[in-house]
This record gives structure tokens, sequence and C-alpha cells, in this order.
């Protein structure tokens, strides 16, 4: 009797650099929910968007933003001493993000993604990373 050969799983592995990543964040996070970032920026908010976090970043965002259920509700809209709560910016980088005076089309995004929280404005030059720092690991 022959032993059949079964296949095993393959395993696919992202890489991508961080245009790339960005690119995938604005595609399949930013866009389809733009109304409602859009809504959030105007109104002077930060917009605070899951996108593909980890199971350890995902614990970690229920407890900072009170059971936020990011599955349903992958975007929230927080104010300046909110995100300043939540996020604990101990580190200047986020602070100086956090508490910038900002001009009149400069808005911040907060992304969730992986295992880390990333800084993202967006101005008149599109979406960028924040210059100083891209992603703050939450450990």
């Amino acid at each position: 009797m022959k032993s059949r050969k079964r296949n095993k799983p393959q395993v696919r592995i992202r890489v991508e650099t961080r245009e790339q990543f960005l690119r995938r964040i604005v595609r399949e996070g930013i866009e389809p929910h733009a109304a409602e970032i859009v809504a959030i920026l105007k109104s002077g908010g930060f917009a605070i968007l899951a996108h593909e976090p980890s199971d350890m970043l995902a614990g970690q965002m229920r407890e900072r933003f009170l059971n936020w259920d990011f599955v349903r509700y992958p975007v929230i809209g927080l104010h300046q001493q909110q995100v300043l709560s939540a996020l604990g910016a101990d580190d200047d980088t986020t602070a100086n993000w956090v508490n910038r005076e900002r001009g009149e089309f400069d808005y911040p995004i907060l992304v969730f993604s992986a295992d880390a929280y990333i800084l993202l404005n967006w101005t008149n030059d599109g979406y960028q990373f924040e210059p100083d720092l891209a992603d703050v690991d939450l450990n």
C-alpha cells in the first residue's frame, strides 16, 4: 500500500518596504473608512485605526481603549488627552506628535498594526510616517 503524501500548509511571509506598507495601510485601512476618518479629523480629533493587529497588541488595545471592539469598529475618534492617557506617551516623539500644533491640512492618524502603533500624518503631501519615529513597541 502506497502512503499518501500530505501537502504541508504553505506559510507566506510578507516582506515589504515602508512605502509598500504605508500604501497597504492607506488602501486596506484608511480608504474603506475614509468618511469616518475625515469626520473625526475635521472635528479636531485623532483618528485611531486598527489594521491587522497581532493578538498581543489586540489585548493591549482592549485594555487601553476601554474594551474597544475594533473588529466591529476599526476606526474610533479620540481627543488629545484621551490619546495621551491611552498611550501613556512616555517617549518624547509620541508626546510631541500628539501635542504638536497642526496647520490647516495636517491631520494625525494613529494606526495599530502587527505588534506596534504607527504615527501617521495626513498632509497636503499625502500620508507620511512621523519622521522621528515610525512605530513604537507597546511592551
